[in-house]
């Protein structure tokens, strides 16, 4: 009888204690079920908000080295304008005081390579230098660029090949003027294009971003990887670029962002990229909350 009585107690005893755990496990899961779904929203919210803060700041930062970059070059195309209107203004002057400010403005801006005048046929009339030997025939002369208009033309960037042994890589400020006689003449002043490639080449966005210019029919006018284009190991889709409007577009990860600039009809593009601006610094962030939270979870399991 007794013997039972004992076996009775201890079977009692086990169901107490397999109730026991089975609240316990029920406790358990019920608070890590409740910390995990707490942990996968706060990261799904905490993504979410993240994805669109860098987002913003990748194109914060891409439209801020465009204007950059739009600024320097709008300066200095404001600078050699305002030097072409010192050209325009000492054209009537005396013959000997027209070369003596020529002469000068040339040896002072070392950027401004040559003062030409032409007349309304082509024929070049006169010409400054600084020493450069005119050829005796210039089957076409590339700095001569007759505007459609009386307003001041600035040209794509060419090679001037007026002189002999001398062919800098220019552009040409061109505008139409009279003479005292009211001749119609066509004065252009060549311009080293080296600074405002400079300009451009200076400004980077990320690692790998870049700016360039075009003009608005689609042509390249400035590209700091020039060469590789020209030696076919590099495409600018240039064409798609064409039809944007000015602002920031994203296509097939990489971000364009336009600006088009009201002193000619340049456009400063800036190109980066999607994967290092975005994506590298969102999936690094997100690891790094995905442990925290896998930390947090474990933490829960253990207490």
């Amino acid at each position: 009888k007794r013997s039972g009585k004992m076996e009775k107690k201890a079977g009692k005893g086990k169901k107490t204690r397999n109730k026991s755990i089975s609240l316990s496990l029920l406790m358990t899961g019920l608070v890590v079920g409740l910390v995990t779904v707490a942990c996968i929203s706060g990261v799904s919210i905490f993504a979410y908000f993240y994805v669109n803060s860098v987002e913003e700041n990748a194109i914060t930062n891409s439209d801020q080295a465009v204007s950059q970059t739009e600024n320097m070059v709008a300066d200095y195309i404001t600078d050699m304008s305002g030097i072409m209107e010192m050209v325009r203004v000492n054209m009537n002057e005396p013959e000997e005081e027209r070369n003596d400010f020529f002469q000068n403005l040339i040896y002072i801006r070392k950027d401004v390579e040559a003062i030409t005048v032409h007349s309304s046929e082509g024929e070049l009339i006169a010409y400054w230098s600084n020493g450069n030997e005119l050829k005796d025939e210039v089957d076409r002369n590339l700095s001569y660029i007759l505007p459609e208009g009386n307003g001041l033309l600035i040209s794509a960037p060419h090679v001037e090949n007026l002189f002999q042994d001398h062919y800098p890589w220019v552009v040409t400020f061109s505008e139409k003027m009279q003479t005292e006689g009211s001749r119609d003449i066509l004065v252009s002043m060549d311009i080293r294009f080296s600074k405002i490639a400079g300009y451009v080449d200076a400004v980077g966005i990320g690692k790998h971003g870049y700016c360039f210019i075009a003009d608005k029919e689609g042509n390249i006018v400035y590209h700091p990887q020039q060469q590789l284009i020209y030696a076919g190991l590099k495409d600018e889709l240039i064409e798609n670029i064409r039809d944007y409007r000015d602002g920031t577009h994203t296509v097939d990860g990489v971000i364009y962002t336009i600006h088009s600039m009201t002193d000619c009809d340049w456009r400063i593009i800036g190109i980066s990229y999607v994967d290092e601006l975005i994506e590298a610094k969102v999936t690094g962030m997100i690891r790094a909350v995905l442990f925290v939270a896998g930390m947090v979870i474990l933490a829960t399991i253990l207490a």
